[in-house]
């Protein structure tokens, strides 16, 4: 229960020290903001896009009961 509060003031805090960056590399605040807190979305994102596998069969760490199942094959 004390997680959403925490989470909230502390970035609440981070979000402020990142607003203030204003006028550095003629970005705005704004700008800062949403280029330090969309990068790392970005970066997981292009990470799994090489991790994770295509298909169910594809995946090394599955069962072969398990790639059945995920396939839709009961057999």
């Amino acid at each position: 229960m004390i997680a959403m509060p925490a989470t909230t003031a502390l970035g609440s805090i981070v979000s402020g020290y990142i607003l203030s960056l204003d006028g550095i590399f003629n970005l705005h605040g704004w700008q800062w903001l949403f280029l330090l807190e969309g990068f790392p979305s970005v970066l997981l994102g292009i990470m799994v896009w090489f991790y994770l596998d295509d298909t169910p069969a594809k995946a090394k760490w599955l069962t072969a009961e398990d790639k059945k199942m995920f396939a839709g094959d009961d057999g």
